[in-house]
């Protein structure tokens, strides 16, 4: 699903001959990339092609995972927007409190669904280090958000041992 992009090492500025058949032999022996993946290459010690690589569109890997994938993606959107709804309410019910634990419960909230909003859209794009890496952050808000929803007032402890 990954549209995969690789750097041209020094070797292949050298001497330029067969890298790119070389590559792709190792990665799909690899289990890098399949057969159906678009490859680019691009030499890094060109700026023109750098620049193209970063606005490169990734359209054919967006393309394919919504075929693929059309029905869950619908539901992400139905669920995420019903969660929204919801923090949108809880936002109205703590606008005005000056009890600043409560209000970090909305913050944690927005949070958690700005970075998975992000995390799935990195997936679809292939990028799934990326999105794992804020899902991490997308637990830990839900953490930090519960743990501010208590009722009494958090204390912890700056005594050392």
């Amino acid at each position: 699903m990954v549209a995969s992009t690789y750097l041209y090492s020094q070797v292949t500025l050298e001497s330029g001959k067969g890298i790119e058949k070389l590559i792709k032999s190792h990665a799909l022996k690899n289990n890098v990339i399949n057969s159906k993946m678009e490859e680019r290459f691009i030499n890094p010690a060109r700026p023109d092609e750098i620049v193209k690589e970063l606005f490169h569109d990734n359209s054919d890997v967006l393309n394919e995972f919504s075929s693929q994938f059309s029905k869950e993606l619908l539901e992400f959107a139905e669920v995420f927007s019903e969660a929204y709804k919801k923090h949108l309410e809880l936002n109205h019910l703590i606008k005005n409190t000056e009890n600043k634990q409560k209000a970090y419960v909305s913050g944690f909230t927005y949070l958690l669904l700005d970075n998975l909003l992000t995390s799935v859209k990195l997936f679809i794009m292939g990028y799934a280090i990326p999105s794992g890496n804020l899902m991490r952050q997308v637990i830990e808000s839900v953490a930090l958000a519960t743990l501010c929803s208590l009722k009494d007032k958090i204390r912890i402890s700056t005594k050392q041992k």
